[in-house]
């Protein structure tokens, strides 16, 4: 049976979220990824985003940002080397 919950156990019992943000950090230990969190997922994702030039409007809706302000403030951090690439190519 498939089960309509993302993180369940072998026996299909829902993982309270300790247990997932446990699992998450084990994982990203054994992979090499220091401080590996859910959020970082979510972070990378909006920033692979903003640098293919996806409108920001776009990044509000799939982030589910109901004020724009949330999502210019935590994901659209100048790039300071396009900053000065584009000060270079004026």
């Amino acid at each position: 049976m498939i089960s309509k919950y993302l993180f369940t156990s072998e026996r299909s019992a829902i993982l309270n979220r300790n247990t997932v943000l446990d699992l998450v950090k084990e994982m990203g230990e054994e992979l090499g990824i220091e401080n590996c969190y859910c959020h970082k997922f979510r972070y990378t994702l909006a920033t692979r985003m903003r640098k293919k030039i996806i409108q920001i409007q776009v990044i509000q809706k799939f982030l589910g940002h109901a004020d724009i302000k949330t999502t210019i403030d935590y994901y659209m951090n100048v790039d300071t080397k396009k900053l000065k690439q584009a000060i270079e190519s004026i």
